[in-house]
């Protein structure tokens, strides 16, 4: 009778080894497992963001990676705010029912090789402007290599602290041949604007791409932007 008991008792452990799914090796042991995915999640100050890595519990391929912002904060969600509740695809949610929306910075090189595609290899970087410079000094260079016939390209990056926690990118490339094309970035795959005849998403759906009216003209826009739209009003 005793030694039947011990062998139930072992069995019952063995059949407990085999359907506790064991952690995938690539994924670290300090992200959380939450329904069918793993997250973890760090706070980095500097950047005013959470960086964030989602795994599938089961394969550990990364579902998600970049860096996310707290809804309706636009900043970092704190230490203790990262309690995980689930993750849609998109979103992390929050245990106090808050999001980590994606802000994707680490992805913006993909709208600079879209904007150096359509300029040319040859074209002059203009730079980036980002929420805290100036745009004086890309605005100038753009315009002066419109006026002599050169291929530039730029780009502004803008994050967004309303709901959608979003980050926009937007810039202007122009070739050598007088042709310049609009190109705009969303994280979150939504241009919700009317669409001009001829525009293209590519890249995943994360980038528009609309020519520029000929000929071509660079037109201050709100906020030191320029656009190469003429204004409706």
């Amino acid at each position: 009778m005793k030694r039947h008991l011990i062998a139930l008792i072992v069995l019952a452990q063995l059949q407990g080894c085999v359907e506790r799914p064991q952690r995938p090796t690539n994924i670290p042991p300090s992200a959380t497992k939450v329904d069918e995915v793993f997250i973890q999640c760090s706070v980095e100050t500097s950047l005013q963001a959470n960086r964030c890595t989602v795994y599938a519990a089961t394969s550990g391929n990364v579902l998600e990676s970049g860096l996310f912002v707290l809804s309706g904060a636009g900043r970092e969600a704190k230490r203790e705010d990262l309690v995980f509740a689930a993750f849609d695809g998109t979103q992390i949610l929050l245990a106090d029912a808050r999001k980590l929306y994606p802000v994707l910075l680490e992805e913006l090189p993909v709208m600079q090789k879209r904007l150096q595609m359509l300029a040319g290899n040859d074209a002059i970087d203009c730079g980036i402007v980002r929420p805290t410079s100036t745009s004086v000094a890309a605005s100038d260079c753009a315009r002066h290599a419109l006026a002599e016939w050169k291929s530039f390209y730029f780009y502004y990056v803008s994050p967004r602290g309303d709901s959608l926690g979003s980050v926009l990118a937007e810039g202007i490339a122009g070739d050598s041949g007088g042709d310049a094309y609009e190109v705009r970035y969303h994280n979150m795959r939504s241009f919700s604007w009317e669409l001009r005849p001829g525009a293209q998403l590519s890249d995943g759906g994360y980038i528009l791409t609309q020519r520029c009216p000929k000929p071509v003209h660079l037109w201050d826009f709100p906020y030191g932007k320029l656009t190469c739209v003429p204004s409706r009003e």
